[in-house]
């Protein structure tokens, strides 16, 4: 499972990459691409946590199961 989150997160790596260099290629402006940048790590980060929220079913057994 692990394995998935790894190229996941690889994916969102890349895509929000291209999409800032392809940002900035159009508009030439180093602070938009990097606003874009950082919406996308926002974006990203929250699907990313929502898909594991849905892979880990109950993700606060793993807290409570160490007592």
């Amino acid at each position: 499972m692990s394995g998935f989150f790894l190229i996941l997160m690889g994916f969102f790596i890349v895509g929000a990459n291209l999409t800032g260099f392809i940002f900035y290629k159009k508009r030439a402006n180093l602070y938009d691409a990097a606003f874009i940048l950082f919406l996308l790590a926002v974006l990203f980060g929250a699907i990313g946590g929502l898909i594991a929220l849905l892979v880990i079913r109950d993700a606060l057994h793993y807290f409570t199961a160490c007592k």
